[in-house]
């Protein structure tokens, strides 16, 4: 289960484009892990009034790092080919809505045990 955890500026983008983004990461981590559209969770922030990023938005994607370990290759391997899927994507957003402040991204390995909760009956 990835978690994707994106801070904008909002003064460079819009609710509008960052529902489009937040669309296009949901559907790659999807493809990426596997996982169906309940098991990617993104939460969004805008940077506010005191801020010191001078990037259109900052973009990381936790992952449990217990899904780089394999036995044909070694976590960092993986997350190259990872970031390096992202990356298209977000070079190709960046270029589609002209963003000349671009993006910082960054998948961070964490060590987590999930218990899903369904809602009240």
């Amino acid at each position: 289960m990835p978690l994707i955890k994106i801070d904008y500026n909002e003064k460079i983008l819009d609710k509008s484009t960052i529902n489009l983004l937040i669309e296009k990461l949901r559907q790659e981590s999807m493809e990426i892990y596997n996982a169906g559209e309940d098991k990617v969770s993104v939460f969004t922030s805008s940077f506010g009034d005191h801020f010191f990023s001078k990037f259109a938005a900052e973009i990381e994607i936790r992952a449990n790092k217990k899904r780089y370990e394999t036995p044909d290759k070694k976590p960092d391997e993986i997350r190259k080919e990872h970031v390096t899927k992202y990356s298209i994507l977000l070079n190709e957003f960046i270029e589609e809505f002209k963003i000349k402040e671009g993006f910082v991204f960054t998948i961070t390995f964490e060590d987590w045990q999930v218990a899903w909760l369904p809602g009240a009956k």
